[in-house]
């Protein structure tokens, strides 16, 4: 998904955005190359690629500077991290009290300020 909104590439109709593989693409007009592999060895294996999609922990546990990348997801990702509870707990008072203390002004300037550009506040 994040390289069809690049304009990269277009995927098959009907997808949903976790369910897309290589196999899925329906236009590739920059003829790039897609070889899957395990998430963890790209950090190590990136001076042999001409390039990867690495999750944002990866890059950081390798200390790769994020603002390298040529591209990122913004705030409205299909991947972002959510707060997510049994059907029936999400009118708990300890449940909304978590959510409305991670979704503070206060937990997004602190992302901000810890991760800068590799980790949005989806919030």
């Amino acid at each position: 998904m994040l390289l069809q909104q690049q304009g990269l590439i277009k995927l098959k109709d009907g997808l949903t955005t976790y369910e897309a593989t290589p196999k899925d693409i329906a236009d590739n007009p920059k003829k790039l190359k897609f070889v899957e592999a395990d998430s963890a060895t790209l950090p190590r294996s990136l001076p042999d690629l001409e390039g990867a999609i690495i999750n944002t922990n990866l890059v950081l546990e390798a200390k790769i500077d994020p603002k390298s990348a040529l591209f990122r997801e913004d705030s409205k990702s299909p991947y972002a991290n959510v707060i997510v509870v049994r059907k029936g707990d999400e009118t708990r008072d300890e449940v909304k009290k978590l959510d409305a203390a991670l979704t503070t002004p206060e937990v997004k300037k602190f992302i901000e300020d810890k991760y800068g550009v590799a980790v949005v506040p989806a919030f």
